[in-house]
């Protein structure tokens, strides 16, 4: 496949047909996370990967060349969430899909025991095109600088704690017709610049559909009362480095930060309540919402509180 924008470099067929789950990334420099996020979503059940990377210098490319189950592009222009979106469209389409950040783990109620394959069956019983997630930020107990990982170990292993409360969700116009705000960058950012949690990320793919804002929002499709989550990796030893030099074009999954002088939807109601959360500090466990995983938490059953109407 070559559009001017997207170019494939690995030079394996793909097939058309089956009914593997399909998992879609963009990559920039990401070798250290890399084959953690590869293993876990191999464990789960995804079948294929496809990947668009943006000019990789660090061992990304070698170590996406040496698996066979990965299909790599190489991405120009700046238009990242075009990317996903048409490598959604030529290779997704009639797929369960997965679109994530390298930094990324999904995770959905008894996938320690449920296959993805098996569990997408289950939405496809209960009629839902899509499942819905919120993004946990995940972090380890010691400082910053400390949180070393060793490639292909397991991310929960070097970061196991996220801020289970408080979170906001909020009534939007966009699929899937709520937004999420809060946890750990609300305590970091403050109150109203906080960027948006709440993604789509597992979509039974068809022509037509697009992503509108990072996986953050989507063109129609319904969506059940069972919820998963992204488990964020962000915090590691090198994140000051990276944030200093990642391409202002990888946003592709991210929705914008809210400023503070934006108005935010209106209010539908707290998802989680809990006192004020404590100031950022080296010794994360001591902090009142922090919670170390895995956590019953994490199994979110969400009422729909639209009508169904909304969500056809």
């Amino acid at each position: 496949m070559s559009n001017g924008e997207l170019t494939q470099i690995d030079g394996r067929p793909i097939p058309e047909g089956g009914d593997e789950v399909r998992a879609f990334l963009i990559t920039w420099n990401d070798a250290l996370r890399l084959e953690s996020a590869l293993k876990h979503h191999r464990q789960l059940g995804v079948g294929r990967f496809f990947v668009a990377d943006c000019g990789s210098t660090d061992g990304t490319l070698d170590l996406l060349a040496a698996a066979k189950d990965v299909h790599v592009f190489r991405a120009t222009g700046d238009d990242s969430l075009a990317w996903l979106n048409t490598l959604l469209t030529t290779y997704g389409a009639g797929h369960w899909t997965l679109t994530v950040d390298v930094s990324e783990l999904f995770v959905y109620p008894h996938c320690e025991d449920l296959e993805l394959p098996l569990f997408c069956r289950y939405l496809a019983h209960v009629r839902a095109q899509a499942l819905a997630c919120v993004s946990l930020d995940m972090y380890a107990a010691s400082p910053l600088g400390d949180a070393m990982h060793r490639p292909g170990a397991p991310l929960t292993g070097t970061c196991g704690y996220f801020d289970a409360a408080p979170y906001q969700l909020l009534r939007a116009e966009a699929c899937p017709y709520f937004e999420i705000y809060g946890g750990l960058r609300e305590r970091l950012m403050g109150a109203g610049r906080s960027p948006v949690l709440s993604r789509v990320p597992l979509v039974r793919w068809q022509n037509g559909m697009q992503y509108l804002r990072g996986t953050g929002s989507i063109t129609p499709v319904s969506i059940p009362n069972v919820m998963g989550a992204l488990l964020r990796f962000d915090f590691l030893s090198d994140f000051r480095e990276r944030v200093s030099g990642v391409p202002a074009r990888l946003t592709s999954t991210e929705p914008a930060t809210v400023e503070a002088d934006q108005p935010r939807p209106s209010r539908i109601r707290l998802a989680v309540t809990a006192p004020e959360a404590s100031e950022p500090s080296s010794d994360r466990t001591s902090a009142p919402t922090s919670r170390a995983w895995p956590s019953t938490l994490l199994i979110l059953w969400l009422p729909v509180w639209f009508s169904s109407s909304r969500l056809k």
